[in-house]
């Protein structure tokens, strides 16, 4: 290509083009589930996917995936419908938000946030120390030690210095 024909040529964006069309542009869409169905995915792949058939508030029938495991939804429940599908099934490129309306959150206790659950209250954790801390502070306990701790500003690091009583 010449010059003179980059000239001439004129640049034209491309379009992108949405493959949630049902949300007409809206991150979410409400909806009522009208059929709880389970399809099996692709071909390398093997399990059972919850799916639900939903119509949203614009009109559009659409099916959408449940994700996070057990669910608490029947037909006429009100749900909230996200773009993003699973690849791996076909004609599902939706999914529902837990945590929201009548879907609840799911059992998790890492990402919690992305399943709609509630922090657990089940006390404090435990803090873990290294073996040899560990038994630093359990003979300190039997006073069968003196110890000395000193906490460094620059880093969170304890240095533990011991001696025999």
């Amino acid at each position: 290509m010449t010059l003179l024909q980059c000239i001439r040529r004129k640049k034209y964006r491309k379009i992108k083009v949405s493959k949630c069309k049902a949300l007409q542009g809206c991150p979410f869409k409400s909806g009522v589930v009208l059929k709880l169905m389970i399809m099996k995915p692709k071909k390398p792949n093997s399990a059972n996917r919850r799916v639900a058939k939903v119509r949203l508030s614009n009109g559009f029938i659409i099916n959408a995936f449940i994700n996070g495991g057990k669910h608490n939804l029947s037909p006429h429940s009100s749900v909230l419908v996200r773009g993003g599908g699973r690849k791996d099934l076909p004609g599902v490129n939706y999914s529902l938000v837990r945590g929201n309306r009548d879907l609840g959150g799911a059992d998790r206790v890492h990402a919690r946030s992305k399943y709609g659950a509630k922090k657990s209250d089940k006390g404090e954790t435990k803090k873990n120390y290294s073996t040899f801390t560990s038994f630093l502070l359990a003979a300190a306990d039997l006073h069968l030690l003196k110890l000395q701790v000193r906490m460094f500003n620059t880093a969170s690091e304890l240095m533990i210095t011991s001696r025999l009583i």
